[in-house]
C-alpha cells in the first residue's frame, strides 16, 4: 500500500492509505493501524525518517480465500517498508497520469476500428 505515515510507536504505526487517480491527484481511502515487531529497530528508523512508503504487510502475502487463515485474521504485521520521497511519489503520479492516457487512447481506437467495420 501506499501510504503516508502520520504517527508511529514503538510497535504500532497510523498511516493515510493513498491512491493515485487517473488525473495524478492523491486520494486519501483511509487510516490504517499497521504493526511491527519491537524488536526490528531498522524497521522503526525507516518509519521514523518517512513521510510517505510503500509498506507492504502479512495480508499482501496471503489471499484469504485460499490460505487456511480464519476470515477474521487481521494480517496487518508490516514485513516490508520502501520509504518514498516526494519526489519519488511525484514519479509514481506521473506513471498513473502515462498509464491512464495509454488506456484511453487504445479504447478511442478500439472504438474507431469498431465503428469502421460497421
Amino acid at each position: 500500500m501506499l501510504a503516508k505515515i502520520t504517527s508511529y510507536t514503538e510497535n504500532i504505526v497510523r498511516v493515510t492509505q493513498l491512491d493515485i487517480d487517473d488525473y495524478g491527484s492523491i486520494i486519501p481511502v483511509g487510516e490504517v493501524e499497521l504493526l511491527f515487531s519491537q524488536h526490528d529497530l531498522n524497521l522503526y528508523e525507516l518509519l521514523k525518517n518517512s513521510t510517505y512508503a510503500a509498506i507492504f504487510t502479512e495480508k499482501d502475502l496471503y489471499n484469504k480465500e485460499s490460505s487456511g487463515f480464519p476470515l477474521d485474521v487481521k494480517l496487518n504485521n508490516i514485513i516490508l517498508v520502501i520509504p518514498m520521497t516526494l519526489d519519488e511519489l511525484n514519479d509514481e503520479k506521473k506513471k498513473v497520469i502515462e498509464s491512464a492516457e495509454r488506456f484511453r487512447n487504445k479504447n478511442i481506437e478500439l472504438k474507431k476500428l469498431d465503428n469502421s467495420n460497421m
